[in-house]
């Protein structure tokens, strides 16, 4: 039987690559290696040009780098598309815009795209719920002093054999070796 060193992809193969294309679209565009509409309509507002095209590139470039990452991934996507949808209307509809209107809709489609990468959920083997387990026969001697650490005998099953307990510093007597390989010498002591 063939046995596969790597873990089944559980469905997230699609989403992943389809988060890495979208990724790397914003970070061209920052980068200026590609056409799009990027964050300085919406700088523009409040800053001077050059400044507005500086923070407008650094925060896609930023944001795009955290989705493609996964660093963050829902709020960077989150603020991506408010990001993108506000500076398309800006550089689309707002009065003295330049670009066609037309454009508008590339963009809302990517807008659409980072919705959907917010709304993925981790893949289900990520997230699993802990559950502490109960150890029943031990008593702790931290939660009563008076009482010392011992294993309750009398839960035992009764066809488990009950060897005898030896101390590690046993003042010059034999030690019990425990890990002897002889069962029925083992048994009969």
């Amino acid at each position: 039987m063939a046995v596969s060193i790597f873990r089944p992809l559980s469905g997230q193969t699609g989403p992943t690559l389809f988060r890495i294309v979208i990724a790397f679209y914003f970070v061209a565009v920052s980068l200026g290696l590609i056409a799009g509409t990027g964050a300085t309509p919406l700088a523009n507002a409040y800053l001077s040009p050059e400044p507005a095209a500086l923070i407008g590139r650094s925060a896609f470039f930023i944001l795009g780098y955290l989705v493609l990452t996964g660093i963050w991934l829902r709020p960077a996507a989150m603020i991506l598309a408010v990001i993108l949808f506000w500076s398309s209307y800006i550089a689309h509809f707002a009065p003295g815009a330049t670009a066609p209107p037309s454009g508008f809709w590339p963009d809302l489609i990517m807008v659409a795209a980072l919705i959907f990468i917010y709304t993925r959920r981790a893949p289900s083997g990520v997230r699993h719920t802990i559950v502490p387990r109960r150890v029943i026969g031990i008593t702790s001697t931290r939660s009563n002093p008076a009482m010392t650490r011992r294993l309750v005998a009398a839960e035992l099953p009764s066809n488990i054999p009950r060897l005898p307990v030896t101390r590690a510093n046993s003042g010059g007597r034999s030690v019990e070796n425990i890990f002897r390989d002889d069962l029925e010498e083992m048994l009969a002591s």
